[in-house]
């Protein structure tokens, strides 16, 4: 028994639809369906991606393209996709010694795992965060952060993003410097014991290293 088809759609069905500002599901979801089964694994060597590291430090600068990063396109994405992967974008970012990261904020969540180098400095909403190889530096959504470089040779770290997240629901927002309205912090000796909220803080961050509970009260996890 042959299986029923849809019969093929015509020119005046076409017109139709786009004067609707209609799509025919059918035609959507084999469409990505497609997209779908064309997907493969991806693999960016180190030796593959030293040169044009390189070659990106001849080209631009921090201070003409905010941030210098070679964005990992995942294979058989469109020419306006940039996604590593479904939701997720990963990039190599290079400061050169002497550069400087201006500050920005946006609410898609961020972190950075160092490849090469060291001397480089991450100020996150004030706190400071020394990068060297090996290195991983979290910057929650909507918090300030900067860079910048006092060691003597390129330093190269793996940025991740949540982007295409955010751009699925609606949520994507941006805000260049100057840094204000940075949050007061808790010393970094209010996070030496694991799992306590840490004590004296007044006001309820966005965010934190550790879970802060419902109430502003901040009180402790578990009994001490």
């Amino acid at each position: 028994m042959t299986a029923p088809t849809v019969p093929a759609a015509v020119d005046d069905d076409r017109l139709a639809w786009s004067d609707a500002h209609v799509k025919p599901l059918w035609e959507i979801a084999q469409a990505h369906s497609d997209a779908a089964s064309a997907r493969r694994a991806m693999l960016w060597p180190w030796r593959t991606m030293q040169p044009l590291v390189t070659r990106a430090c001849a080209l631009t600068s921090p201070a003409i393209a905010e941030r210098r990063v070679l964005s990992l396109i995942e294979p058989g994405a469109g020419p306006d996709d940039f996604q590593t992967i479904t939701n997720l974008n990963a990039g190599l970012q290079i400061l050169l010694p002497g550069e400087v990261a201006r500050p920005h904020r946006h609410s898609m969540d961020a972190l950075r795992f160092v490849l090469e180098g060291e001397g480089a400095t991450t100020r996150v909403d004030g706190k400071l965060a020394p990068m060297m190889r090996g290195d991983l530096v979290l910057t929650p959504g909507w918090c300030w952060h900067e860079h910048w470089h006092d060691g003597d040779a390129p330093i190269v770290w793996l940025d991740v993003l949540n982007v295409h997240a955010h751009l699925n629901l609606g949520t994507l927002a941006f805000e260049p410097g100057p840094v204000h309205d940075v949050p007061a912090l808790p010393s970094d000796a209010a996070f030496a014991a694991a799992n306590v909220v840490p004590d004296g803080v007044t006001t309820r961050p966005l965010s934190s290293t550790i879970a802060l509970g419902e109430t502003a009260a901040m009180e402790p996890l578990v009994d001490l």
